[in-house]
């Protein structure tokens, strides 16, 4: 739902004591469709572990997401969203008429 950008400023930001206050940058990770893939590929290339499993705490981004939301949005990812409720809506519409 989210850009990938905004995604790892989340990330970057949720982690940012674990990753020696440095930011992951699109351009760091390797190629791929999902950025959650992606990240994990180049945690485990740096031997990075955010998780005794390896991997992240996805939940660790979203709580961040609630605690400190961004005070701009970028459109893709408004854009999005919008398409996603008004989906929502029009289905609550046809189930309740």
């Amino acid at each position: 739902m989210i850009t990938s950008s905004l995604y790892l400023k989340l990330f970057s930001a949720a982690f940012s004591t674990q990753l020696g206050g440095n930011a992951v940058k699109d351009s760091d990770l390797p190629p791929g469709d999902r950025i959650i893939d992606r990240l994990n590929r180049y945690l485990e290339a740096r031997g990075i572990k955010l998780k005794a499993a390896g991997g992240f705490n996805h939940y660790t981004v979203a709580n961040y997401l609630a605690s400190n939301p961004p005070k701009k949005i970028d459109s893709d990812t408004l854009a999005r969203f919008e398409k996603l409720f008004g989906v929502a809506n029009a289905l609550y519409t046809a189930m309740t008429t």
